[in-house]
């Protein structure tokens, strides 16, 4: 599991009405704790999408005017977090489960990759 509170696999649900609510919650927080960084903060993800079902996980994305402003884009944020090596437990498991899924729907899908040439290399 990626969180220590989070018992059980993850599961889709159907879409929450408190979800934007929760998100306005997180924004306020992360405004705070970016001071004067954030040009803005937007709702992303299938939470963001009214009626859809989703993860129950508010994805979020922060627009900064320099991801080189003072180094200040990656720092904050960390500065909130207790413990970065625990944090950075999470990716492997979320990528393994975000992949399995992405897996699935190609295979239900019969997608295949498209590749074409780099600009300039006919």
């Amino acid at each position: 599991m990626p969180f220590p509170y989070e018992i059980g696999p993850v599961m889709v649900l159907d879409h929450r009405p408190q979800w934007p609510p929760e998100f306005e919650q997180l924004a306020g927080q992360l405004r705070a704790a970016m001071g004067g960084v954030a040009l803005d903060i937007d709702h992303v993800g299938s939470t963001a999408v009214p009626g859809l079902a989703a993860k129950d996980c508010i994805d979020v994305q922060i627009r900064v005017r320099s991801i080189d402003e003072g180094g200040a884009f990656k720092q904050r944020p960390a500065a909130s977090v207790s413990d970065l090596c625990e944090y950075g437990q999470i990716k492997a498991p979320a990528t393994e489960v975000l992949m399995a899924g992405a897996e699935r729907w190609a295979a239900e899908t019969a997608w295949t990759v498209t590749r074409q040439s780099p600009p300039g290399s006919a």
